[in-house]
């Protein structure tokens, strides 16, 4: 996320204790230069979990903290490895700033090009169902806002006074479209949108029409639908049989995808 080169200078104990910050006497200059080197080592290091998905817990490891004692050796004492508590409260307001400064250029374009909103539902490892709205713009996509909709009936006006929301967040003269999935929710969703803003639009997923008509096309030709089901019983018995799947990976460097109804 930062441009040169980084060290992270760090104490540990490989026994699994929270590594104790050394007491320095240091002029006022050094400190605030430390205070600042601090927290950029601090940033780096937590974008390099929130990039990569990692959990937190593993700050707490001691290999982890042994391993990059090891990359830095010879640096100086002064740093301490940031605790998983602090890359998921502290360090985590700290980042989703600095990325709203990245994305300040983006937004600052949205009133003089003009910009779509996207909507995705899914639902996480909890099973709350999560909606997702995303700006789109020629700059970019932006994520604008994820909102946990448990408890919520998730009908038209539902949907649609969240879509409402949203458009009045960014901002109803930047706004030009809504785009969903072609479900009857998101339609009626859409008309409600434009019964209060008729400049606004409603275009649905091109992926999902795609999906539905290949679909209807498969559910209708008998050929298609006996092709996709031999596919799946010839990708399920090369992977569940050893044998099958050692002669398959002799022949063949490409992986067995799963065939799913997107």
């Amino acid at each position: 996320m930062r441009k040169g080169t980084t060290k992270f200078p760090f104490e540990s104990s490989i026994g699994g204790q929270a590594a104790k910050r050394r007491a320095i006497t240091l002029g006022p200059m050094d400190k605030i230069f430390q205070k600042e080197k601090w927290e950029e080592l601090d940033l780096t290091i937590a974008f390099f979990f929130y990039q990569n998905f990692i959990s937190f817990t593993v700050a707490r490891s001691p290999l982890f903290i042994e391993m990059c004692r090891a990359l830095t050796h010879g640096s100086p004492s002064w740093y301490v490895l940031p605790g998983s508590e602090n890359l998921r409260t502290t360090l985590l307001t700290k980042a989703k700033k600095e990325v709203q400064k990245m994305l300040e250029p983006i937004v600052a374009s949205w009133s003089t090009s003009g910009v779509s909103i996207v909507s995705d539902g899914w639902t996480d490892p909890a099973r709350h169902p999560i909606i997702n709205f995303m700006v789109s713009s020629l700059n970019g996509l932006v994520l604008l806002k994820t909102m946990d909709t448990l408890g919520g009936y998730k009908d038209a006006q539902f949907v649609g006074e969240l879509f409402i929301k949203v458009i009045e967040d960014v901002g109803v003269d930047s706004c030009v479209q809504i785009i969903t999935n072609n479900a009857p929710v998101g339609k009626v969703a859409s008309m409600i949108v434009e019964a209060k803003y008729p400049q606004v639009f409603w275009t649905p997923y091109i992926v999902h029409s795609l999906n539905l008509t290949l679909k209807s096309i498969a559910s209708d030709v008998l050929w298609i639908g006996n092709i996709i089901e031999d596919a799946r019983h010839i990708r399920n018995f090369v992977q569940n049989h050893t044998n099958a799947l050692t002669i398959y990976k002799e022949y063949n460097n490409l992986s067995l995808l799963k065939i799913v109804d997107t």
